[in-house]
């Protein structure tokens, strides 16, 4: 199984011990290691996370789950693929499993379909000044000329594009000039910042090329600027 992701993601895999005859037992001394892939033969694993023995009742005997944290402190760069072994003690045996691969920034994510931002409301101090959970630190942010949208946590079939006015970096507080339309804005809603402008821009913009148009062809309509 190979699964995608980004630096700072939790991935999660899975075993299922049996013992010789094929029934399922909970083992003991459970461990994991994550390997970097192309690393040298002799070189140790990076990370060893603990795995976790699923104990309801209604899981089967042997079920484990295993947690790995792939942040820069755990010893995980972005561009690399990473495989994951699993071994544990079992009907006095001490077999051996290879779950999984792991790869970081090697996909398509959110950043490459033009996300520069998702993050919740912390506060809605009124509907139209949100305070961010995360942000920039800097009132330079281009946050209020790009596209926003704000999605309802209580529904998610809720997505509003909203107009920004203003930033503030310092308790990362956006302000806006058009509030949500079809629901209240309100804390834990889902707030992304694209890299596109704001479509009042692109009407702008399309504004502009109606006034140089009208000047070139002088009939106060839209012309060619780039014709004869």
């Amino acid at each position: 199984m190979m699964q995608y992701g980004e630096l700072g993601d939790t991935f999660y895999f899975s075993a299922a011990v049996n013992d010789t005859t094929g029934s399922g037992i909970d083992g003991a001394s459970a461990v994991c290691r994550v390997r970097l892939c192309g690393g040298a033969a002799g070189a140790a694993a990076i990370y060893s996370p603990t795995p976790t023995l699923l104990s309801h009742a209604n899981h089967l005997d042997g079920s484990y789950e295993i947690a790995i944290a792939a942040t820069a402190g755990n010893g995980f760069a972005t561009n690399s693929t990473y495989s994951v072994w699993f071994t544990i003690s079992a009907d006095s045996e001490n077999p051996g499993a290879f779950l999984g691969q792991f790869a970081l920034g090697k996909a398509l994510t959110a950043a490459d379909f033009g996300l520069l931002l998702e993050t919740t409301i912390a506060t809605a101090t009124t509907q139209q000044s949100l305070i961010l959970t995360d942000g920039s630190t800097s009132d330079a942010a281009v946050y209020p000329t790009r596209l926003i949208t704000i999605q309802d946590a209580s529904d998610s079939r809720f997505i509003d594009v909203v107009k920004g006015s203003t930033y503030t970096g310092a308790t990362k507080t956006l302000v806006l000039t058009t509030p949500t339309a079809s629901f209240s804005a309100a804390a834990g809603d889902t707030v992304r910042i694209y890299k596109d402008p704001h479509p009042e821009l692109m009407t702008v913009l399309a504004d502009v090329r109606k006034v140089i148009g009208a000047t070139l062809d002088g009939a106060g309509t839209e012309g060619d600027p780039w014709g004869p």
